[in-house]
């Protein structure tokens, strides 16, 4: 397990991030889990650690102005092994619930380009789901 230390601050695009923030009571679209290729900090063991996520990339390390940001705990990660990274893709988003990982995406193959359009990481063949919950 990774020593839980000061909290890093980490972007998710739009519309994924106020999936991720955003809860109104009777809204199904709720994103709960968020996939990660498994490169830099995402090869570790986040369970425990406290992530600042933001909707816009950090400058400097730090909080860009005007950036939405919230704190979250990682609470559980699964590894999805693939022959490639579309390999693993699949399997997580089959497992993990389109619902839960792209809140009103429909189709597999839809969710498989989206991840794709965001990871280009040809040599790849490992992601992860992260579950977060909110802190604020």
């Amino acid at each position: 397990m990774l020593k839980v230390s000061a909290p890093m601050i980490k972007h998710i695009s739009e519309p994924w991030y106020t999936h991720l923030t955003v809860h109104e009571p009777g809204k199904l679209l709720r994103k709960i889990k968020e996939g990660r290729v498994s490169h830099g900090i995402w090869t570790s063991n986040l369970v425990g650690q406290e992530l600042i996520i933001t909707n816009l990339p950090p400058i400097d390390g730090q909080i860009a102005p005007r950036a939405l940001s919230a704190r979250v705990r990682v609470i559980n990660v699964t590894w999805y092994l693939g022959v490639d990274l579309r390999a693993a893709i699949t399997s997580m988003l089959a497992v993990e619930g389109l619902d839960k990982m792209l809140p009103g995406v429909t189709s597999l193959e839809d969710g498989v380009e989206i991840y794709l359009r965001f990871n280009r990481n040809d040599s790849a063949t490992r992601i992860g789901a992260f579950e977060f919950q909110l802190l604020d």
